[in-house]
């Protein structure tokens, strides 16, 4: 059974340019309801074995990680069983050294594509001229807090839709990029990763990466069953186009002591295909099923609503990865 438990994939510490000791951050992440995370210091790996004891006693999984951070773009590189080289990946190689992480049994994902940096901070912005995406299995769509960089996400969320317009199979991540404690509380999304039941492993985190099982929230989570001719299918499936029936849950119970103080409520739920809106009903507090036929192409669930008591403007407050459709044509 695939059960949706929250992780952070993107987070350093002293080992790098963060202020957690590994310790630190492991405590911050159980104090912020993850199930588990993913360390990704910049370029190094030489905090996993401190990591690693730091999180024995709490029992919270760490999955190892490495942030390539390169004067054309941050990639993030999850779980490879070797350290693949990142020092000489240009814009027109990149592809050769994608190559190898996943040989190497690594997962590859575009971690803040549209992040513009600052003096002492270069290489956020994606540069590099992938040309098999293929091997990428996902784009870090939201990151940091939910103010800090709205209008580079907004370009994130553009680009991964126009990437799915084009067939490219992408799941979405949401990414903190963890450095420190908070100064004062703030809004941050999170990853949530489509498991098999039991204790969690690497190689169910990279699975889940791999088949698109995600999705991100602020706060309430959701949860898509999708029906076709008498067949079940879920986040990253693929299914045949036609007469399809969904049904979307939403939980505003789960890690609720982590975001209440926003005031998040959820307002609509969004049914969107191919970048365009299909479908949108109210929420009031009940499953909400679509019925409708499917078309070629991918369709994803939008969570719209407000937080710390706004009106009028409704947020986004939670994506899925997409569902994909293909037709029998």
């Amino acid at each position: 059974m695939i059960r949706y438990r929250p992780f952070e994939l993107h987070t350093h510490t002293v080992h790098s340019d963060g202020d957690f000791t590994p310790a630190a951050l492991v405590q911050a992440a159980h104090d912020f309801g993850c199930a588990g995370i993913a360390l990704t210091d910049h370029n190094t790996d030489a905090g996993m074995q401190e990591i690693y004891e730091a999180a024995r006693d709490s029992l919270l999984p760490v999955i190892p990680g490495i942030e390539w951070t390169t004067y054309y773009g941050h990639m993030l590189v999850i779980g490879c069983q070797r350290y693949v080289d990142w020092r000489f990946a240009k814009p027109d190689t990149i592809d050769d050294y994608i190559a190898d992480v996943v040989a190497s049994d690594g997962v590859v994902g575009i971690a803040h594509p549209f992040s513009m940096g600052g003096v002492l901070y270069t290489g956020g912005f994606w540069e590099f001229q992938v040309q098999n995406w293929e091997r990428v299995s996902y784009v870090e769509v939201w990151s940091k807090g939910e103010n800090d960089t709205r209008v580079e996400n907004e370009r994130a969320l553009a680009w991964w839709t126009g990437m799915l317009n084009q067939g490219h199979r992408l799941a979405l991540t949401a990414g903190r990029d963890w450095h420190r404690p908070d100064e004062k509380p703030r809004l941050c999304a999170l990853t949530y990763l489509g498991l098999l039941d039991g204790e969690i492993t690497p190689d169910m985190v990279k699975d889940a990466l791999r088949r698109g099982r995600t999705f991100v929230t602020f706060g309430p989570t959701v949860a898509v069953e999708v029906r076709q001719d008498g067949r079940c299918f879920g986040l990253g499936d693929t299914l045949q186009a036609g007469h399809t029936q969904m049904t979307v849950s939403v939980d505003e119970t789960a890690r609720k002591s982590c975001w209440q103080q926003w005031e998040i409520r959820p307002e609509a739920v969004r049914l969107t295909a191919n970048g365009t809106m299909v479908r949108e009903e109210p929420y009031t507090g009940q499953p909400i099923c679509f019925a409708f036929e499917a078309e070629e192409g991918w369709m994803r669930i939008e969570l719209l609503g407000s937080h710390q008591g706004g009106q009028g403007n409704r947020e986004l407050l939670a994506m899925t990865s997409p569902i994909y459709v293909h037709s029998c044509s």
